[in-house]
């Protein structure tokens, strides 16, 4: 069914009497009319209570509420307010009329809603009289206020009396070169760290390492650090700080310990340039000219390779130069197996080329040259066999003398023979005159020459 207008609902319910009216339905109103009310009865004095008794007055709406209820509001509503509670009420009740049950649900609800405005308006003014102070409880909260305030004073007080203390004992105002002299200490330690890196086995430099610490020397020298000394005068107004002058102390200590490695280092470096060397001289072993001088140069190394020759009992060797004498391991087989190699050069290579050699010079009947040749391989190589060759030379050059010695003989038979043509005898002598001509130009052998000299004297004539 259609719901009535406004309108008519007022109609209807203008000849109802208040009194038949719902209790809760004769204060039923909108929510915003009863704020408009309230705010216009509101006293600009109320708004100085304080926030704690403002709240007290909130406590329980819902009780309040119920005790409004039950008291059926003491205070009466004005004029205007009950024209328009008497016509709600007359509405109510036409409504109830043609809803039914549904009336008695709106009435319930709309009794639970007066009820929870009113005690807010209630609660609302009990808490606003109670906001009121008087002056002699406005005068108390100003001397608590005073109070704390005081205490405040105090406190600030001693915690600046306690600070001033505190910068006077740590020595006033912080020095001024005192951010340099902390940048110093956090270079220098980064130039200890290479230092010590340099000074490394490995990666040897120590050129750079001493200048590393003469430059340390000079800027830990410096008066913020106050020498430095192991242990700082905290009257010495020069020091930056004491507690950074004692680091700067530690810090040079560290130097001087780092520094006292170079001999050691400079030992490590010279027994590296004499592991280089001899590497050197055994990858390169086919030249080397004394294979026995290489030998003893290795042998030495081992003994101290950080002075080779010369006995050093103070160190543990193995200790310090094992990497180096491990590499060194087998050098003497590789030393061996070039001997080897150059003896069997000298029996084979040098003898076969002797062979050819003396072979050509036998036919051009040198044969001189040809033992020459052989007694010069024999010095340069004493290890080749050329003993064969040599008896061969000798054996071939006296074959020859005996045959060209016998022919020549022949032709100057011929040239001297009674009854020989004058031509004859003439070609005959030109023969033997140039067998032994070629005898003493080439044979080269002292008693082949002597002999051909006389026989061609012999023959000349």
């Amino acid at each position: 069914m259609a719901r009535p207008s406004r309108r008519s609902r007022r109609t209807q319910n203008q000849d109802i009497p208040e009194e038949e009216l719902p209790v809760a339905e004769a204060f039923e109103e909108p929510e915003e009319e009863t704020y408009e009310e309230d705010y216009e009865e509101y006293d600009d004095e109320d708004f100085e209570a304080s926030d704690e008794d403002f709240e007290e007055g909130y406590e329980d709406e819902y009780a309040v509420a119920e005790e409004y209820v039950e008291e059926e509001v003491v205070e009466e509503a004005p004029s205007r307010g009950r024209g328009r509670n008497r016509s709600r009420s007359r509405r109510g009740q036409a409504t109830e009329e043609e809803s039914g049950g549904s009336s008695r649900r709106s009435a319930g609800k709309s009794s639970r809603r007066s009820g929870r405005s009113s005690s807010k308006q209630s609660g609302k003014k009990s808490a606003r009289q109670k906001k009121v102070l008087t002056p002699e409880e406005r005068a108390e909260r100003k001397a608590k206020q005073v109070t704390f305030l005081k205490g405040i004073a105090v406190f600030l007080l001693v915690v600046a009396l306690i600070g001033g203390a505190f910068f006077v004992l740590n020595g006033g105002l912080e020095h001024p070169r005192l951010d340099e002299a902390k940048q110093i200490l956090r270079d220098q330690e980064v130039s200890l760290k290479r230092m010590q890196e340099f000074l490394d086995d490995e990666d040897l430099k120590i050129d750079e390492a001493k200048e590393i610490y003469l430059a340390a020397e000079v800027a830990l020298a410096d008066e913020v650090f106050g020498g430095p000394v192991e242990n700082p005068n905290p009257e010495d107004k020069r020091i930056a700080d004491r507690a950074v002058a004692i680091q700067a102390y530690d810090l040079m200590f560290s130097f001087k310990q780092t520094y006292a490695e170079i001999p050691r280092a400079e030992q490590m470096l010279a027994a590296k340039e004499s592991f280089r060397a001899l590497t050197k001289r055994l990858q390169n072993v086919t030249e080397e000219d004394n294979l026995e001088g290489l030998h003893g140069d290795i042998t030495d190394f081992i003994v101290n390779p950080a002075d080779p020759g010369m006995e050093d009992n103070s160190i543990d060797i193995q200790a310090r130069y094992g990497k180096l004498i491990d590499a060194l391991t087998g050098f003497e087989n590789r030393i061996k197996d070039e001997k080897n190699k150059r003896y069997r050069s000298a029996t084979l290579e040098v003898v076969e080329r002797a062979r050819v050699d003396t072979a050509q010079l036998m036919n051009d009947h040198k044969y001189g040259e040809a033992l020459g040749l052989l007694a010069q391989a024999k010095e340069q190589f004493p290890e080749a066999d050329l003993a064969s060759l040599k008896r061969n030379v000798e054996n071939s050059a006296d074959n020859k003398w005996e045959s060209v010695k016998a022919s020549a003989e022949g032709y100057y038979l011929d040239a001297t023979a009674a009854g020989s043509s004058e031509d004859i005898r003439e070609e005959r002598r030109e023969k033997a005159v140039e067998l032994m001509q070629d005898v003493v130009d080439n044979f080269g052998v002292d008693k082949y020459v002597d002999e051909a000299k006389d026989l061609l004297s012999k023959y000349k004539g």
